[in-house]
């Protein structure tokens, strides 16, 4: 039987991007969280791939009872940790599809799965909401048993996560950041070839639309630009390429100059040489 626990935190002044930003755009935080509680000091943190997706690898503890123990066989277990993020209404909501798999013999007889939700307030705060459901096979008599601890742990980590979250953002949200900047910086914003505009027209793979910065109104506009440039740039191609053979024919000229003088050269020193002995042999 599947069992679900779940735990909510309120960030005030502080939009759901920026949160995202905060603890999962950039991988400080959650390096930081891994060596602390888990005490792991290697965890990857990598980059999101193409936009929207990446995997985490971390270790942790296992405090379990010895049967569970037993189970594992380790006293660290490594996990690796798929995540998906998707964007909807114009990033005022931000879920995140956390799917942890532990590295171990039988890891397919454990299953659980997490939901970050991050939304607006509607008053320039976030609420975000960690729901995990949790599920587990083998013999009858310990199902339950397993699955009890899973859902214990999972709300254990889901407290702790929020409130090391919520620590951390209130920290941060208060330096001397430059918002703009970091919105700038989330995966779902994705540049076009000219730099510094965004431009609408691409989904996230769950299917919702993500957030852009230009208007549709004004893409038509950016495309003519882009137009222009891409047509001064044949024309600059053009012309270095007509000076180039410019170049070529007159570098050969001067090959041709420079060797009849130096051919001039050879005759008349040749033929001072033969007055010279001409005049001596008189």
């Amino acid at each position: 039987m599947t069992r679900t626990v779940s735990g909510t935190i309120h960030v005030g002044q502080c939009s759901p991007e920026l949160y995202f930003w905060f603890v999962y755009g950039d991988p400080e935080f959650l390096k930081s969280y891994h060596k602390r509680v888990n005490g792991d000091e290697e965890a990857l943190v990598p980059d999101w791939e193409d936009g929207m997706e990446r995997q985490i690898v971390f270790t942790l503890p296992i405090n379990a009872p010895v049967v569970i123990q037993r189970l594992i066989g380790a006293e660290r277990l490594g996990v690796f940790e798929t995540q998906k993020v998707s964007v909807h209404d114009n990033g005022r909501e931000i879920v995140l599809d956390s799917e942890p798999r532990p590295q171990m013999p039988g890891a397919d007889r454990f299953s659980s799965d997490s939901v970050v939700r991050m939304c607006d307030d509607g008053h320039g705060g976030c609420d975000v909401t960690i729901t995990v459901s949790c599920e587990a096979s083998g013999p009858y008599g310990l199902i339950s048993t397993i699955e009890h601890y899973m859902a214990e742990t999972a709300k254990k980590n889901i407290d702790e996560l929020l409130e090391n979250c919520l620590e951390y953002v209130e920290q941060v949200k208060m330096e001397e950041v430059e918002h703009e900047e970091v919105l700038g910086c989330l995966p779902w914003r994705i540049p076009t070839q000219t730099a510094g505009v965004f431009v609408d027209g691409t989904s996230t793979k769950s299917g919702s639309v993500a957030y852009y910065d230009v208007a549709e109104d004004q893409i038509d506009e950016v495309m003519t630009v882009v137009r222009r440039i891409e047509e001064r740039m044949h024309a600059l191609e053009t012309q270095i390429g007509m000076q180039r053979e410019v170049h070529v024919r007159v570098g050969v000229d001067k090959s041709v100059w420079v060797l009849m003088g130096c051919g001039m050269a050879v005759y008349l020193l040749s033929s001072l040489y033969k007055r010279q002995y001409y005049i001596n042999s008189v």
